[in-house]
């Protein structure tokens, strides 16, 4: 049974192959978003989508938030 090309384009590759795209412009800097948005129409749409917005400030933020961190030195009294 032969399918047809719109058939093809809606196989689960296609949605993994979407799915790859989103993890990879999700950490991609804004000034590296804006320059890869004029790609494709699908990436323009996909960097443009509110969703995508939302999720790529939030994993920017993630970024930034401090860590509690220990110091710990070696005191010496001489």
């Amino acid at each position: 049974m032969k399918t047809s090309k719109k058939q093809r384009r809606k196989l689960p590759t296609t949605e993994l192959l979407n799915e790859l795209v989103w993890e990879i412009l999700i950490r991609l800097p804004v000034e590296s978003l804006l320059l890869v948005k004029p790609v494709s129409k699908a990436w323009r749409a996909l960097i443009s989508d509110p969703s995508f917005i939302q999720s790529h400030l939030q994993l920017s933020a993630s970024k930034w938030e401090q860590k509690p961190s220990l110091l710990i030195t070696p005191h010496c009294l001489d």
